[in-house]
């Protein structure tokens, strides 16, 4: 098996200096590991490399392996070249911070988990997904959607992922009045709802639990229900409320 990937639809390409941690990493020798562990959160499809970088870098590279790469024609590409025949296009470094190098230090583009569903297509999984992550709420459930058109569209998503636990959900209670607010509690008696008040208007929807995890939906909660229009969903570690407090 191949040390590093070559594929075309790889999606990275590592500077030298991460290049080489990543070949002693996955040659089992002496190597840095927090900085290993934050480019294996990158780790996308693979990396792409040439023979130029390992030569460069001195490192041994076994006669089937060069002659794979040759046989694909990446030989003397330089990192900039190879970003370029990459998915993401770009390069990950832990020095310079000027496109298409991104600094795994910096945070600027964060890995994240993705999901997008086409119109038509069946959510079951998001939903599922969503509910899971949802179970897992120690302490607040927080549903930001600026756009929610219709409460009754929202209700059975809202049974379905809120666990049946002692945590506070948080929204506008403008989106949901107190009716249903009711409802809910006789669905889910040990919840109790916080209003969120006035908060910045965003267009993208959100679910933060615990504010430690957040999913950022493209188009309305009623879309996982809903399935005449295309979402996505992109699934992260929270680094901002977004003024959602």
């Amino acid at each position: 098996m191949s040390e590093i990937a070559f594929s075309s639809k790889c999606g990275l390409v590592l500077d030298h200096n991460l290049f080489v941690e990543y070949i002693r990493f996955k040659r089992g020798e002496g190597y840095n590991q927090p900085l290993v562990n934050k480019i294996l959160s990158y780790y996308h499809n693979g990396f792409l490399t040439n023979i130029g970088q390992f030569t460069h870098n001195k490192i041994q590279l076994p006669q089937n392996y060069r002659a794979s790469l040759a046989h694909n024609g990446l030989i003397t590409q330089t990192l900039v070249e190879l970003a370029a025949l990459t998915t993401y296009k770009i390069i990950l470094t832990d020095g310079q911070t000027h496109f298409p190098y991104v600094n795994i230090n910096e945070g600027r583009f964060n890995p994240a988990i993705t999901t997008f569903f086409e119109g038509d297509a069946e959510r079951e999984a998001a939903k599922d997904y969503l509910k899971n992550l949802c179970l897992g709420a120690k302490k607040s459930i927080l549903l930001y959607d600026l756009y929610i058109n219709s409460v009754h569209d929202l209700d059975a998503l809202l049974r379905y992922i809120i666990p049946d636990a002692q945590i506070q959900f948080i929204f506008s209670f403008d989106k949901i009045d107190e009716a249903h607010r009711n409802e809910l509690q006789r669905t889910h008696p040990r919840l109790s709802f916080k209003n969120l008040g006035p908060v910045t208007r965003h267009h993208d929807r959100y679910l933060i639990i615990d504010d430690a995890i957040e999913v950022v939906l493209t188009s309305g909660f009623e879309y996982l229900q809903n399935q005449k229009k295309e979402i996505s969903l992109v699934i992260r570690p929270i680094k901002t409320m977004h003024g959602l407090r």
